[in-house]
């Protein structure tokens, strides 16, 4: 498992709680709470689809099983490569629950290398997005090291 050295140091950790800038909750605590306090409020628009808060609790929740059937534990990396989709906020809020840490590639060329960087135990593509076949391009940038999982776009509304 990586382990990656942060250069934020215990006196400045603690400078930043004391300011209240740094709390102990995280993300993932704020999902649960708004699916608590406002079940059916739309939290994210991914057009033509949305999905609520209690939608995105739920499909967070799936996710972090499937992770975690996957072999994902604390501290595993997940690479991403996925469009500015729902999907993506699930994926990263589930890993987050996990303790797992995201990657986010952005550009092809850091497929190539991002992965193996990162040491990242789970690669996560689209199988296709603008007529782009992304796991033609993992295989083509020998990303071996990782398992890929691919995604298709859900049409899933809950709003």
């Amino acid at each position: 498992m990586p382990r990656f050295n942060t250069t934020i140091t215990g006196d400045e950790r603690t400078r930043y709680r004391g300011q209240g800038a740094w709390g102990d909750r995280i993300i993932t605590n704020l999902l649960s709470e708004a699916a608590a306090a406002t079940p059916d409020k739309v939290a994210a628009i991914d057009s033509p689809d949305c999905t609520t808060y209690r939608g995105l609790a739920r499909l967070t929740e799936r996710c972090e099983h499937g992770l975690i059937a996957q072999g994902v534990a604390p501290g595993d990396v997940i690479a991403i490569q996925l469009p500015n989709w729902v999907e993506f906020m699930v994926l990263h809020l589930a890993a987050t629950r996990i303790g797992a840490i995201t990657t986010l590639i952005s550009h092809e060329r850091e497929v190539a290398h991002m992965p193996r960087i990162a040491e990242a135990k789970l690669l996560v593509i689209p199988r296709e997005f603008r007529g782009h076949d992304y796991p033609a391009l993992a295989r083509r940038w020998n990303c071996a090291r990782s398992s890929a999982a691919t995604w298709t776009k859900s049409t899933a509304s809950n709003c």
